[in-house]
């Protein structure tokens, strides 16, 4: 959590004159009291720029020391904002924040040793002092490039918790739109990108939502990877066609029973149950979407109709809360076309993972090579099962765990891009090696489940880089009767996501069969092509798309 002032009153205070406490907090306001602007001070008025150490461990005496004095001396609310900014690496954001601080101070000392005050003070209040674009664009020797970019990372990064500043930019929208597409998607990018910042960076995974570092450091660049994305969603939305049609009338039933049984904000559950009468009888084939809604609703009513249930109850498991509604919303939605696309849920283990590591390790290595989903989405490539989608469940419906969050949801992005490479390898391997057919409508989904939100995500490849960003697709499930109304949108989203799915599915097939056509026609005109007996075995499994199927283990 960002450490926060509450009370705006002692937004002005400063501390008074005790021993072992900074100058900085005897002269600067409480609400200038965090990490940053205390580094910013102390490049400003130092005259030789310590170790890192050093100045951070000053800042943490001083906050200390404002903590343990009397009421007297420092306002309630002002000691527990020093409290708060003690406990900076106690939370993930604060560890970010911190880290950012530290890499970047280290560096420029490194770069800056020896650098005059006066030109130190000049370039720093050039740097935070409104300007606009064509100032900033003025030529600059290296060494000024190296410290504003080191000090506006720092500066930017950190103030996307709880910071206060404010930019400058006289960019236009449209100016904005007009840029090219292809200045920010080239090699030398990608690499920076990927070099910049932890984790899912290094697979050139852009996670467009929350990657701060990048996102502080190619800012327009930035800018531009989230209007690809969105580009791409809507080209894709644009050519699905979802089934909706085929529940409308249920759906008009229980929107009708919802209107009738409330009443003053209250709901008159037994009164929404419909007893659904399947025309010509029941067909699986040609009911199931229709007796799936149905069993939506009945969960909803029967969990409402509890005194304890699991969206309220945090005792409840997370099994539990899969058993009612995880599985129910996603797995059964795809059961009457599982034959070719379906949702595996449990502990499932990924095989592309195992096989990777597999084949990484040495031959006396013992690593554990398990790594196991709360679900995988998987479709039916010519007999041959592929993933497309990685299903996370966090917890039950009323956790508040970031950190275990933060982990799932980041071991969802490496098993989508792993997933995804696996398809690139099927065109590949299929003689299609154009990257704007790689790149049109190829992609993965990561639905990751935190409390009642379903957050469902979507990964494109573009020019080297993997785009992830969450979908509209994503809701989240109503916890009281009055919330009932939710539930209609909720499956709406479904079914859109399953048409989207099968799109894929069908896109995949159909390009690998005009592939296979072309290159039988090709080899009537040709030599015969002789396979190399060098040809690795990881390879030996994609050929089998255009050969005799089998199951694979």
């Amino acid at each position: 959590m960002t450490a926060m002032l509450k009370s705006e009153q002692y937004s002005n205070f400063v501390s008074p004159n005790l021993k072992g406490v900074h100058s900085y907090f005897k002269t600067k306001e409480a609400q200038d009291w965090r990490i940053k602007n205390y580094l910013v001070f102390c490049l400003e008025e130092d005259k030789l720029i310590l170790p890192w150490a050093v100045v951070y461990d000053d800042w943490q005496r001083s906050l200390k020391i404002l903590v343990k004095a009397s009421a007297k001396q420092i306002p309630g609310s002002v000691r527990a904002f020093c409290a708060d900014l003690i406990k900076i690496d106690s939370t993930v954001e604060g560890i970010i924040v911190l880290e950012t601080c530290k890499n970047l101070y280290k560096g420029f000392r490194d770069q800056f040793l020896d650098l005059e005050i006066d030109a130190r003070i000049q370039k720093l209040e050039t740097l935070f002092s409104p300007m606009d674009r064509s100032k900033m664009e003025q030529p600059y020797n290296d060494i000024d490039i190296i410290r504003i970019n080191a000090l506006n990372l720092m500066y930017e990064a950190t103030s996307y918790f709880g910071g206060d500043v404010s930019t400058d930019d006289n960019i236009s929208d449209d100016e904005k739109n007009e840029m090219l597409l292809a200045e920010v998607t080239d090699g030398i990018l990608a690499k920076k990108l990927s070099e910049v910042g932890k984790g899912v960076a290094r697979y050139n995974v852009i996670f467009i939502p929350e990657n701060i570092i990048p996102r502080a450091t190619f800012y327009e660049e930035w800018q531009t990877l989230e209007k690809i994305f969105s580009q791409k969603e809507e080209e894709i939305t644009s050519k699905i066609s979802s089934p909706i049609k085929e529940v409308e009338n249920i759906l008009d039933k229980y929107r009708e029973a919802l209107v009738n049984a409330t009443h003053r904000g209250y709901v008159k559950l037994d009164s929404v149950f419909i007893d659904y009468d399947f025309q010509n009888g029941f067909e699986f084939q040609r009911n199931w979407l229709e007796y799936w809604v149905n069993n939506v609703y009945w969960k909803f009513l029967i969990c409402f109709s509890l005194s304890k249930h699991v969206l309220i109850d945090g005792s409840s498991s997370e099994y539990q809360y899969r058993d009612w509604f995880v599985n129910l919303l996603l797995e059964d939605l795809f059961l009457d076309i599982n034959c070719h696309i379906r949702l595996k849920t449990g502990e499932v283990e990924n095989i592309h993972r195992k096989n990777q590591k597999i084949l990484s390790n040495l031959s006396d290595d013992r690593q554990h090579i398990d790594w196991y989903h709360d679900g995988i989405l998987t479709v039916d490539i010519n007999g041959v099962e592929e993933y497309i989608g990685i299903l996370e469940v966090v917890g039950n419906a009323v956790v508040e765990d970031h950190i275990k969050m933060v982990s799932d949801r980041d071991k969802i992005l490496k098993a989508m891009r792993l997933a995804l490479f696996q398809l690139e390898q099927i065109f590949r391997c299929n003689g299609m090696n154009d990257e704007k057919q790689l790149q049109n409508n190829l992609e993965t989904f990561g639905i990751l489940v935190y409390g009642r939100h379903f957050i469902i995500y979507a990964m494109h490849y573009y020019e080297g880089l993997y785009l992830v960003d969450e979908t509209d697709l994503s809701f989240i499930l109503p916890s009281t009767p009055m919330e009932l109304y939710l539930v209609e949108g909720i499956i709406k989203r479904l079914l859109v996501f399953r048409a989207r799915v099968e799109y894929l599915r069908t896109w995949i097939q159909t390009q690998i069969r005009l592939a296979d056509t072309t290159t039988r026609h090709l080899r009537r005109i040709t030599t015969p092509v002789m396979l190399s007996p060098g040809t690795p075995n990881v390879n030996q499994r994609f050929a089998r798309i255009n050969g005799p199927t089998r199951n694979r283990e």
